[in-house]
């Protein structure tokens, strides 16, 4: 056997028995400690959904919030409101820009038939606005559908201002302000079905 492919093996076999013996757990609440923190913190991993199963939250996380000085989701709700009304604004001037021309050609053949059928509308007519469109109402009928009345991570938003910690966001307004309000997901969700 070649000494290269030997010794690459034998550091494969190293590094495996490494990753096997650092079994990380299984969850979505983190503990962050050391390095000159003199509080831990906490991170969770939520998602923008509404759908009770994933309300059923451990105790450690309430325990979690108690005990932190303060709370922050991806953008605080109360600037969300002004990037929606920007967002709104530059949607009105830029609807013409059309999905065959935005979209990867082969994603575009593959789902163009199927969206000129969900939307009555030929295929090279069909606009990034007719998308949002799409996807706005998609989102209401979520909201709607859920038993939960909003999204979880605002849920826990909710949880620690009424705690009376401090509130916010990671990101700025500004931040998301030119990011695409419809993913290429969204429309292949759109496409296939998944959103009705």
């Amino acid at each position: 056997m070649n000494k290269k492919i030997a010794a690459t093996l034998l550091l494969f076999v190293a590094f495996n028995s490494v990753l096997k013996a650092q079994k990380l757990p299984s969850t979505l609440l983190w503990k962050i400690s050391g390095n000159g923190l003199q509080k831990p913190c906490y991170l969770y991993g939520t998602m923008h959904l509404t759908n009770e199963k994933i309300f059923n939250l451990g105790d450690s996380l309430y325990a979690a919030i108690k005990k932190s000085d303060g709370f922050a989701i991806e953008i605080d709700p109360q600037a969300f409101t002004s990037l929606i009304i920007s967002e709104a604004k530059k949607a009105e001037h830029d609807d013409s820009k059309k999905l065959k021309d935005v979209m990867p050609r082969d994603k575009y053949e593959k789902y163009s038939l199927q969206l000129a059928k969900k939307l009555n509308k030929n295929a090279d007519e069909i606009t990034m606005t007719d998308i949002e469109a799409e996807k706005q109402k998609w989102m209401q009928r979520t909201l709607r559908s859920g038993k939960m009345k909003t999204f979880l991570d605002i849920y826990l938003f909710d949880i620690a201002r009424r705690e009376g910690k401090w509130t916010g966001g990671v990101e700025d307004a500004a931040d998301q302000e030119n990011l695409e309000q419809v993913s290429e997901s969204d429309i292949e969700e759109f496409a296939s079905g998944g959103s009705e």
